[in-house]
């Protein structure tokens, strides 16, 4: 069973991968 902070790290992945320019920003990564 995944945890809450798994899930939302694959999230996060899956954005970068979508929008790898948008997340250029060191301050939007883990806080955004």
């Amino acid at each position: 069973p995944g945890t809450a902070e798994e899930e939302r790290e694959e999230e996060e992945e899956e954005r970068s991968a979508r929008f790898p320019a948008r997340i250029s920003c060191p301050d939007l990564i883990g806080e955004g």
